[in-house]
């Protein structure tokens, strides 16, 4: 096990003692959802009894021990917060709507606290977007999109050129300008597609023919 996580098998810095790479992945995919009541498998041989709601292992939600005050895991690490409340379209984006809590564990997480109450996290829609797809638990999709070595592939769709109206108003002082910048539009749309490789490069392709290139492809 490497990484920030390869500390839960032992070190200074461990929460659990020795080096136990399978204390490590006990510290989350099987006690991090103590209070569910899981039953795992447990015993070898004859002796052995078989899991209940799970047998060896159990997926988990990265903010059941990154959320602010984690209550789900002995292990919790360092909260990975700062966005706002993304249940139920509480920050307004609209792309968790009627959704109050992960519909796949029926969890919610403290994504947002006293200090931290977000409001300028530019990954907003990609945690609530993970919320709402149902392939794996809560946002881990946006979690490990960021924070490992998986490749991703976005297609982003955005404005062609911005548009606006600059007009010259002689009463307005310099500095900062004579101009009033107002009526602001975008001009068509364009899609981009970058693509992060394991290795945290990226590749991202020319606009659509026909279009001026302006990204290049390193």
């Amino acid at each position: 096990m490497t990484g920030v996580h390869g500390t839960l098998s032992g070190g200074a810095h461990s929460w659990v003692t020795g080096d136990r790479p399978n204390d490590a992945c006990y510290a989350c995919h099987r006690l991090a959802y103590t209070n569910k009541s899981i039953t795992y498998a447990s015993g070898a041989g004859t002796g052995a009894t078989p899991g209940v709601q799970a047998h060896a292992a159990s997926t988990v939600a990265c903010m059941a021990c990154h959320e602010f005050n984690s209550t789900f895991s002995p292990a919790a690490g360092f909260p990975a917060g700062g966005f706002e409340d993304p249940y139920n379209d509480a920050s307004g984006l609209g792309i968790t709507t009627g959704i109050p809590r992960d519909p796949v564990s029926n969890l919610s997480f403290n994504y947002t606290d006293g200090t931290h109450t977000g409001g300028h996290a530019a990954h907003q829609g990609f945690i609530e977007g993970a919320i709402a797809f149902e392939k794996m638990e809560d946002a881990n999709e946006a979690c490990i999109a960021c924070h490992t070595g998986i490749p991703v592939q976005i297609n982003w769709t955005h404005a062609a050129n911005l548009v606006l109206n600059a007009t010259y108003i002689p009463g307005y002082q310099i500095p900062p300008t004579h101009f009033k910048a107002h009526d602001f539009s975008e001009n068509g749309t364009v899609l981009v597609i970058s693509y992060g490789n394991w290795s945290g490069g990226a590749k991202n392709d020319s606009w659509p023919e026909g279009n001026i290139t302006i990204w290049g492809n390193p």
